[in-house]
């Protein structure tokens, strides 16, 4: 579970009475605050928290033995804020999404900021249509950092009764916003998004719930399946020194900490800087040209009509 704006000072990582872990960290005098509460049956599965700022946060998890999840924790600046304090937030986001890049990625929390719905003709891919409200300038800063990073707004993808779509209520109940939003990276895994009513937190917000499922038999197996990229490894070759440079400029924004990571960072880089360089030989040309063609179409048309032509047809082949 995500929280937002807490009221615990300082770092920690507590574990509870009741089993369960609680991540907190916020500034004496800062206005944010974010934390994870994390079941006590999924604790062995978290394998490291690490703080971006005191609106920004991430875990992550281990799925299985191949796979892991990035759980992103966010609270965004208020409306009242400058946009300079705004995209310092974004920036921090972003330095969570580029940190220890996992196969899940999910991002949560209070992005104060109204999506709203989708335009009916949109060619936007990471917008429902199941938005609530008009779509203020946050939002549409929202939605620009979607696309960027290919994240899916989940709560707009499922249809809702309008009062399970509000997270947030104002102190005289009478505006009441979606802002609270869960993105994904992968869109498929996410099965349903709602808002529980029914449950005092003694905020003006109200919980957001996402259930996934994660099959991640299937998801190895269409890895498998994919058709790999041929490359045109002489072209990788004459351009050899734009390609090591590459190399270095991505392993630049994907830092890491161990030895395994560093491992994964390398190999990444490798097939990125080579499916950008080198030439994409899926489209094979054809080695017939056109008047073989045309002498197998005619091979073709006298196997049933003058069969004795063949030969000399075959000749011509």
């Amino acid at each position: 579970m995500g929280l937002s704006e807490t009221r615990r000072h300082g770092e920690e990582l507590t574990k509870l009475r009741s089993g369960h872990l609680l991540y907190h960290k916020r500034d004496d005098s800062s206005q944010g605050g974010v934390g994870l509460l994390v079941h006590k049956s999924f604790s062995d599965k978290l394998k490291s928290i690490t703080a971006i700022s005191t609106r920004v946060i991430y875990g992550i998890f281990h799925i299985s033995d191949r796979y892991k999840m990035k759980v992103v924790q966010v609270y965004a600046p208020t409306s009242k804020s400058s946009d300079d304090v705004l995209e310092e937030f974004y920036s921090d986001v972003e330095k969570a999404l580029s940190e220890n890049l996992c196969y899940y990625t999910v991002v949560m929390g209070d992005f104060n900021a109204k999506i709203g719905q989708k335009a009916p003709k949109s060619s936007e891919d990471y917008v429902g249509k199941f938005g609530l409200g008009i779509r203020n300038k946050r939002g549409k800063r929202l939605v620009n950092f979607l696309t960027k990073h290919k994240l899916y707004a989940m709560n707009t993808f499922f249809q809702k009764k309008d009062n399970r779509k509000w997270t947030w209520v104002s102190p005289g109940g009478n505006t009441k916003n979606q802002i609270d939003y869960i993105l994904v990276n992968k869109k498929q895994i996410t099965t349903d998004v709602s808002v529980l009513n029914k449950v005092n937190i003694g905020s003006n917000h109200r919980l957001v719930r996402a259930r996934m499922s994660f099959n991640v038999k299937k998801e190895r197996n269409k890895m498998l399946r994919a058709r790999p990229c041929r490359l045109d490894y002489t072209a990788i070759e004459i351009q050899k020194e734009h390609y090591q440079k590459r190399i270095e400029q991505i392993m630049q924004n994907q830092p890491a900490d161990t030895v395994h990571q560093l491992s994964e960072r390398l190999s990444s880089a490798i097939r990125q800087a080579s499916e950008e360089i080198g030439k994409n030989m899926n489209q094979r040309e054809s080695i017939l040209t056109e008047n073989t063609k045309q002498l197998m179409a005619k091979r073709q048309e006298q196997l049933s009509s003058s069969p004795g032509n063949l030969n000399v047809i075959n000749k011509q082949v």
